[in-house]
């Protein structure tokens, strides 16, 4: 019984060899009585063989395979080695070679995971700022470190795990320069309410945020919330400052320097008049009159007729000049600024046609008008000072008559 060796190439050449041996008639009987013993040894010789290759093959199946017993192509070479030592039809090339194979999975594994051992702590080490902070950076970071020091992690567990750290780095990086570049856009479409105390402090502490961020010490997130503040600092400066004058008292007291009034038509009721009883109104195409919040709240009263809004604060005391006094007590001199309006005065000689006629058109009187119809006229004065002069004339001649008329008398 040749089995388990019978396919083994020794043996099958020695059967082949007895058995022409055996059927050539010219040979002797020491030509078949050695051939005989030649087949058998063969079958010795394979058997010893074959138990020597299955103890290689068992050695080999019970070596020390850590830290890499769990990486498949170390896992399929040893499942190949069993299933090769358990064939009984398997020769003992065929188990030596899966020996071979399956030590060198193990070599080649061990290798493997050393490179990506080191790979993964060349992750660890790589310069993760300004984003070091960022939680998913963080996260990727904790888990290379784990599966690093790991045993059971595979190869392809440790390489996963260095990949998405260095993605999180960069994703991280991405999103830093995104925010910043929106929030720059935001500060820069403040405009002309960049200098609104809210405005300009929500401003600053974007920059802060920023700069907090480049050193490591606040978020992407901390960044888009400081550049959401400064959006609705900027959307409440900007609402305030077109809000329109709905009859309410914010602008009620102010005087159009010196009288002069807008004479157009605006959104305001009509029942808001300036102290001089003027109509508290607009020319057609211009801003209503509001509180000082406007977008043309720079205009000044230039003289002319086309006023846009009211150029001074406060109730008019009555001359053509500032300063004139606030409620508060507070008074507002020329060239002073209020709320973003430089404060003029037009005098009363050249607002004096404009304040009647705007006088006729309200229905009112104004209070300059009032204290021009308070003062004598000058007709009635030039007759009153003629009465005097004569009356004093005559006196004197009279007196002067009295007194030559008592010197003849004397004489």
């Amino acid at each position: 019984d040749a089995s388990p060796v019978e396919n083994e190439q020794p043996v099958q050449d020695a059967k082949d060899k007895l058995q022409n041996t055996v059927d050539d008639p010219n040979s002797t009987t020491e030509d078949i009585k050695k051939a005989a013993e030649d087949y058998t040894k063969a079958i010795d010789d394979a058997k010893d063989a074959r138990d020597d290759a299955k103890d290689a093959g068992n050695t080999a199946l019970n070596q020390d395979a850590s830290p890499v017993e769990n990486e498949q192509p170390v896992q399929d070479a040893k499942d190949k080695l069993q299933n090769t030592v358990d064939d009984p039809s398997s020769t003992t090339e065929d188990i030596n070679k899966a020996a071979e194979d399956y030590s060198k999975a193990i070599d080649d594994a061990k290798q493997a995971r050393d490179d990506a051992k080191d790979a993964g702590n060349t992750a660890l080490n790589t310069d993760a700022n300004p984003v070091s902070n960022e939680q998913p950076v963080q996260n990727a970071k904790t888990a290379l470190e784990n599966v690093v020091n790991n045993a059971t992690s595979t190869t392809a567990d440790v390489n996963k795990a260095a990949e998405d750290y260095t993605k999180a780095i960069a994703d991280a990086k991405q999103a830093r320069e995104e925010a910043k570049t929106a929030g720059d856009e935001v500060v820069a479409s403040a405009g002309n309410v960049a200098q609104n105390a809210t405005v300009a402090q929500a401003i600053a502490d974007y920059h802060a945020t920023t700069t907090a961020a480049d050193n490591s010490t606040k978020t992407t997130a901390d960044i888009k919330a400081a550049a959401d503040k400064v959006a609705a600092a900027i959307k409440a400066a900007n609402e305030a400052g077109n809000q329109t004058d709905n009859g309410n008292t914010d602008n009620t007291g102010n005087t159009g320097n010196g009288g002069n009034t807008n004479t157009g038509t605006d959104t305001d009721t009509g029942t808001n008049t300036t102290p001089d009883g003027l109509p508290d109104t607009n020319t057609p195409g211009t801003l209503p009159d509001t509180n000082g919040n406007s977008t043309n709240q720079g205009d000044t009263d230039d003289g002319s007729e086309n006023i846009n809004l009211p150029d001074t604060f406060g109730p008019d005391d009555g001359d053509a000049t500032l300063p004139d006094t606030n409620a508060d007590g507070s008074t507002i001199s020329n060239g002073q600024h209020k709320d973003g309006k430089k404060l003029v005065a037009a005098g009363k000689a050249q607002s004096n046609t404009r304040i009647a006629a705007a006088q006729q058109a309200a229905g009112t009187t104004s209070r300059s008008a009032n204290q021009q119809a308070d003062l004598p006229q000058t007709g009635d004065g030039d007759a009153t000072r003629t009465s005097m002069i004569g009356l004093a004339l005559a006196t004197l001649l009279g007196l002067f008559g009295l007194g030559a008329k008592r010197k003849r008398d004397d004489e």
